[in-house]
Formats: C-alpha cells, sequence, structure tokens
C-alpha cells in the first residue's frame, strides 16, 4: 500500500507543473498541447520559463520547419531563456546543436588478410607494405585528378591515411 504523503505530493507536483503550463503564449498552447501529445506537460513547462518573445519564435520555427519538442530540447531552450535568438531555436531544434562534428579525417579500416596475401608475400615488412600502397594510391587519384580534374579541385588536402 502506498503512503498517502505520496499523493499529496504528487498532486502538489503536478499541480505546479500544470499551473505553469498555463504561462505559455496563448496561441502556442492549444496548438501544441493536444489529446495527441504533440508537447508534453513536462516539455510545456520548461517552456513556460521562456518570454513571450521566445515562445513566439519557437511557434514560428516549429509551424516553418515541422519540428518536434521533446524533453532534452525543451530543457536546452530553457537553458538558453533570456536569451534565444531564431537561429539558436532552429539548432536546438533541429538537433545541430547537440549533433556531434563530423570527424574530418577518414574512418581507420583494416586490409583482409586475402588481400594482402594476393600482393604481399609473408616476407613483406608492415613498414614496406604501407610504402607501397601509399605510392599506389598517389598514382591512383593523380590518375584520377587527370581524368576529372574539376571533381577535385575542391580538395586542398591531397594525403590519404589509413589504419592497416
Amino acid at each position: 500500500m502506498a503512503c498517502p504523503c505520496f499523493h499529496i505530493l504528487y498532486s502538489k507536483l503536478f499541480i505546479e507543473k500544470y499551473s505553469r503550463k498555463q504561462l505559455l503564449f496563448s496561441l502556442f498552447l492549444p496548438i501544441y498541447i493536444t489529446d495527441d501529445a504533440e508537447l508534453s506537460l513536462r516539455s510545456a513547462v520548461h517552456l513556460s520559463y521562456l518570454t513571450t518573445d521566445e515562445q513566439k519564435l519557437i511557434d514560428a520555427s516549429i509551424s516553418e520547419h515541422g519540428y518536434k519538442v521533446d524533453m532534452k530540447k525543451s530543457e536546452r531552450l530553457q537553458d538558453y531563456a533570456g536569451k534565444l535568438t531564431s537561429e539558436q531555436i532552429n539548432k536546438i531544434l533541429s538537433g545541430e546543436a547537440t549533433r556531434k562534428p563530423r570527424n574530418k579525417t577518414p574512418a581507420p579500416f583494416k586490409l583482409k588478410h586475402k588481400l594482402l596475401a594476393k600482393y604481399f608475400s609473408s616476407a613483406h615488412k608492415a613498414a614496406e607494405v604501407e610504402e607501397i600502397i601509399d605510392k599506389a594510391l598517389e598514382m591512383y587519384f593523380a590518375q584520377q585528378h587527370q581524368q576529372n580534374p574539376e571533381s577535385h579541385e575542391k580538395k586542398e588536402d591531397n594525403t590519404h591515411e589509413s589504419v592497416l
């Protein structure tokens, strides 16, 4: 049997959150807080701490781009309360703000033994194999550049390193 004080505490917290929700921008509220739960009560509470102008910017961004607001995004928006811009809102709602930047170096890879055995014997040392592969790749990319010079103009760094 649950403790009666738990129900009182839970009810009090629910009422506090519900009353915070009433501070949402009046146009924002009926559109996004529906039975379909497009915006959860907890997310609405986070957005209620934003100014009306910030909520209008969020509403415009959602309407224009069709973004969804989940708990993580609403918390992040609340963290920037008082200093949100349209650009920041779009970055947060699109997920760009939390997305890790892509690594510019190629992912390391391993050559299968079968492929190495096709071109190299066990007598070849790893340094020799790397040197031969490096020269072969230089020749390959030089040839590709001669065949399609316009597709390689954007590449500034022509080094190709990988882990064997």
